[in-house]
């Protein structure tokens, strides 16, 4: 009897960031029509972005793809995206596109991003 075969854990800075993109690209679509198609737009640009940078990283495999000083420069641009990415949040809030606690939710995902990323990051210098 053969074993069963265990797939890869994804690792939790892309699940979340997945969740995080899910969501923007969901809540969007309710912005009010003058900032739908800039605003939103954006939003779901950087997030996709984002994500997409995020799996050149680690894949949802777990994989790790890259290592070394590519690696730290990935990270370095991931954390640069993800501050343009508050910005637009930010923006969104105050221009009433987004309710308070729709802005707090978003807020908490990416601090909790970030403090993974931030790790990451550590991780890379200490290993350089």
């Amino acid at each position: 009897m053969s074993k069963p075969r265990r797939t890869p854990k994804e690792p939790e800075v892309f699940l979340q960031s997945f969740e995080l993109a899910k969501l923007i690209m969901k809540s969007t679509s309710w912005f009010p029509k003058p900032t739908r198609y800039v605003l939103g737009h954006k939003l779901e640009e950087k997030s996709l972005q984002f994500l997409l940078l995020l799996n050149r990283l680690v894949g949802p495999s777990g994989i790790r793809f890259q290592a070394g000083e590519a690696r730290r420069q990935i990270l370095v641009q991931l954390s640069h995206n993800l501050d343009e990415f508050r910005v637009l949040l930010r923006m969104a809030r105050e221009t009433g596109a987004y309710s308070a606690g729709q802005y707090e939710e978003f807020n908490q995902r990416t601090q909790s991003v970030g403090r993974q990323l931030g790790g990451m990051l550590r991780e890379s210098k200490e290993k350089s």
